[in-house]
This record gives structure tokens, C-alpha cells and sequence, in this order.
């Protein structure tokens, strides 16, 4: 039951292509969870490791709306950040959180399970509703008989049934930016507007990657950037927030770019230093050796965070970290300009799709 009345508002484009990139991610988790560990810097890294990648299953789970796997990806995070604060652990400390992995890893199959028995039930309904009597008949002996003339039409039907996926992907993916931003800038008291341009550009081997960056971003940007009502029109801006994304190939198709601008109340590079002292991040020497510039990327070290509280959409310091490793892992660049009051600017740029689908594969 849980699992149906989970699936009933979920977009089906967008629930398929969630349940397969999670499949993709509980294949790593558990090789994480398996990996032995025997020193200290070993088992941080096997913490972070986990808590990036149930991040962004828990990301796409509240853009397409499937609560029950935010939930339980949600309670999943709460243990690791509670062996995240130990200062010893063994590979003892980590089965409790095979039981919980376990119970996200069945509730999704009882998803897909659930998804498979609809879709067979709507096609059976189709066809019992379509059928009619001596429709079987003709079918395997219509028309002349000649199956070479049938051919083409179905490899047009198959042609443009891809396309129709594609395309709702495309707009499926504009969709769940639109829906994840409403759904935190509500719980914030905030409005927001996203606008996507380029979006059918991003090649079929960024997808996954692209789509985790775009959910961090605009939790960030709608957490920490985008100002209530209240502060904005005080500010002289809008009453809602805007959130810019564009895609776009470069250098003559052979590479990729993606930007995202928000028009909050931007980076202040004095409190980030604070935040990073005060978190154990840096020393306060090193913190004042910091450019302002150098300041501003330390939102991607794992662990920092300037919310004051732990919700479901911030206070991790697991976000930006995720966009960090993604950008580390195929082989991208990160660009950051903020201007205090008034936005925050990412550009991420990747290299050339061949090297990016050969680096996801390995």
C-alpha cells in the first residue's frame, strides 16, 4: 500500500528514470558499505562516499515527489551523520546501517514491482477495451499478407515512441527542477521561479550527472540564496526568486557547459570563514590566508553548511560536496562568482562527452 499510494501523483517518465539511476547507486553504496576500512581517514571517506550518494537519492526522490524514498533516505543520512561526529569507529559501527539500506533498497523494488503490475494492467485493459471479434484473425492474415510492408511502419511507430520518451524526459526534467523548488521555497515561506534554457541539449552521457548537480543546486540556491518575500521587496527586488539554469555544447560541440544563477542574497566570504573555523573545517590561520575567492569554494568541503538546523534540504554539508566529487569524477571544471545581496553564479563546464561516458562506465 505504501508503495502504491507513493506512486499515484509521480510522473512515470520521470519514476522510471529515478528507480534505474537508484539502482545504479545502491549498486555503490553496497560496495561501499562491504569495502573494509581499518584506519580513521579510511572510514571518513567511506562516510562521505555514502552520504553523497544517498544524497542525491534522496534528491531526485523529493524532485519527482516519491516521499517514501526521501523519508527513508532521510533517516538513512541521520545515522551516518551521527558516525560522523564519532571520533572512533570500526566496521562494527556500520551494520546498523544495513538494515535501514536494506528496507530503501526493498521499498524500491516494491515501487518498481508496483510499477510493472500497472503498466501490465493498463495494457491488458487496453487491449481486452480495443479487441473485437475476428480482430485476432485479421491480424494474422490481413491486408495482402505481406509482412515487408508492415516493417517500416513499425520501425516508424518505434521511432517516434522514442522520441515521445525523449521529449518527455526533456520536459520531465524541466518538471521536477520547477516542483522541487516550489516544494522547499513553500516550506521556507519563499516564491521561486526556475527558468531552463538549452535543457534538450545535454547529452544522453550527463544525464544522471547533470540531473544530481541541478537538484543540489537549487536546494542551495532556495535554502541558503533566495530571500522571503518580505526581504526581497525590503531589498527593492521581486517578491519571488529567480533561478537562471542554461545548458550549452562548447568549443564546437565537444565539450558541455551548465550554469546556474540565482538573484539571492549571494556569498559573504567573511562568514563562510567563520562557519569553517567553527565546524572544525580549517584553522583560523588558514582561514585568514583565504582570498575572498578562495573563501567562496569551501561551500564544497564536506561537512560545511551555514544552516542552523537539520531539515530534509539543508544542514547536511553533503550538497555542494556531491557537486564537488561529480565535477572531480569527470574530470569538469567548477567556476563560482557571487556579489553579496545580489546572486550566485555556478559554471560547471565538462569535457567531451566520449571522455564522460567512458569515465561513468569505468
Amino acid at each position: 500500500m505504501d508503495a502504491f499510494l507513493s506512486i499515484l501523483h509521480v510522473d512515470p517518465n520521470q519514476l522510471s528514470s529515478f528507480l534505474d539511476d537508484s539502482d545504479v547507486a545502491f549498486k555503490m553504496i553496497n560496495a561501499t558499505l562491504r569495502d573494509p576500512a581499518r584506519d580513521s581517514a579510511t572510514f571518513r571517506r567511506k562516510i562521505d562516499g555514502l552520504f553523497r550518494q544517498i544524497h542525491s537519492i534522496k534528491g531526485e526522490a523529493a524532485a519527482i515527489g516519491l516521499g517514501s524514498m526521501e523519508s527513508r533516505s532521510h533517516a538513512l543520512e541521520s545515522d551516518l551523520a551521527a558516525l560522523r561526529e564519532r571520533t572512533d569507529l570500526t566496521g562494527d559501527d556500520f551494520l546498523p546501517l544495513l538494515t535501514k539500506f536494506d528496507d530503501l533498497v526493498s521499498h524500491s523494488q516494491s515501487v518498481r514491482d508496483m510499477v510493472t503490475k500497472l503498466a501490465s494492467f493498463r495494457e491488458s485493459f487496453g487491449a481486452a477495451k480495443g479487441a473485437a471479434p475476428g480482430a485476432g484473425a485479421r491480424a494474422s492474415s490481413g491486408g495482402t499478407g505481406d509482412s515487408t510492408t508492415r516493417a517500416p511502419k513499425l520501425t516508424d511507430d518505434a521511432a517516434a515512441a522514442e522520441a515521445t520518451l525523449q521529449r518527455s524526459a526533456r520536459e520531465g526534467f524541466v518538471a521536477s527542477a520547477q516542483q522541487l523548488a516550489d516544494r522547499i521555497a513553500q516550506e521556507q515561506g519563499k516564491k521561486v521561479v526556475v527558468t531552463c534554457r538549452g535543457h534538450d541539449q545535454v547529452p544522453e552521457a550527463y544525464r544522471r550527472p547533470v540531473k544530481d548537480v541541478l537538484i543540489q543546486l537549487i536546494r542551495n540556491a532556495v535554502v541558503h540564496g533566495i530571500e522571503t518575500p518580505g526581504e526581497r521587496q525590503s531589498q527593492g527586488k521581486s517578491s519571488e526568486g529567480h533561478i537562471r539554469i542554461n545548458f550549452e555544447m562548447t568549443d564546437g560541440g565537444r565539450a558541455f557547459r551548465m550554469q546556474c544563477e540565482d538573484d539571492g542574497r549571494g556569498l559573504t566570504p567573511d562568514k563562510l570563514r567563520k562557519t569553517a573555523v567553527a565546524k572544525g573545517i580549517i584553522s583560523q590561520s588558514d582561514a585568514t590566508a583565504l582570498s575572498d575567492q578562495e573563501a567562496m569554494m569551501l561551500v564544497f568541503r564536506s561537512g560545511f553548511s551555514t544552516a542552523k538546523d537539520v531539515t530534509k534540504d539543508a544542514g547536511r554539508g553533503v550538497g555542494m560536496d556531491v557537486i564537488a566529487e561529480i565535477a572531480a569524477r569527470l574530470g569538469g571544471r567548477i567556476s563560482l562568482n557571487s556579489e553579496i545581496g545580489k546572486n550566485m553564479k555556478l559554471s560547471l563546464s565538462f569535457p567531451a562527452e566520449q571522455k564522460a561516458a567512458g569515465t561513468v562506465a569505468a
